[in-house]
């Protein structure tokens, strides 16, 4: 989709993330709800269905789908980045609470740094011979199998 000024696709972006805020809130009363590996499973399918929509909402159908798409995926971070830090930090000793919390955060900036750094990686090298929609599919559909499986295992009980 062409054509956004920044603003208009800034705008765009406020649903995912209000959908963001709203389940990472939630979090906690759903993890009572049901145990933590269950909610992380389906978090991480619900971000695969997300990615499925990127991947195959044809480029006429406009910003909506996109936005839905995205909405999805951000539906299922929320309380997969609520809740990591809290099963990281208190699968630690107390003692080494602060180190198992500061690793934690570190892992999920060096994941989010060599996701950008692969995946757009990917996403430019398809985009410079197919264009930009086909550089979309490809990383959306590395997204659903990568979320799938990490729903899988999330699912495994331990």
């Amino acid at each position: 989709m062409t054509g956004l000024s920044p603003l208009e696709a800034g705008l765009w972006l406020v649903p995912s993330a209000v959908a963001m805020v709203l389940t990472s809130v939630a979090a906690p009363a759903l993890v009572r709800r049901m145990p933590v590996h269950r909610l992380l499973a389906w978090s991480l399918a619900v971000s695969a269905a997300g990615f499925f929509v990127l991947a195959w909402t044809p480029d006429e159908q406009g910003v909506a789908p996109l936005v839905a798409g995205l909405v999805l995926i951000y539906l299922g971070l929320g309380p997969v980045m609520a809740l990591s830090t809290d099963i990281v930090v208190s699968a630690a000793p107390p003692e080494r609470a602060g180190a198992a919390s500061a690793l934690s955060e570190t892992s999920v900036e060096f994941g989010l740094a060599l996701g950008v750094a692969v995946l757009g990686s990917i996403g430019t090298f398809v985009q410079r011979g197919h264009g930009f929609t086909p550089g979309l599919v490809v990383v959306a559909a590395i997204g659903v199998v990568v979320f799938l499986g990490l729903a899988v295992l999330a699912g495994r009980r331990a």
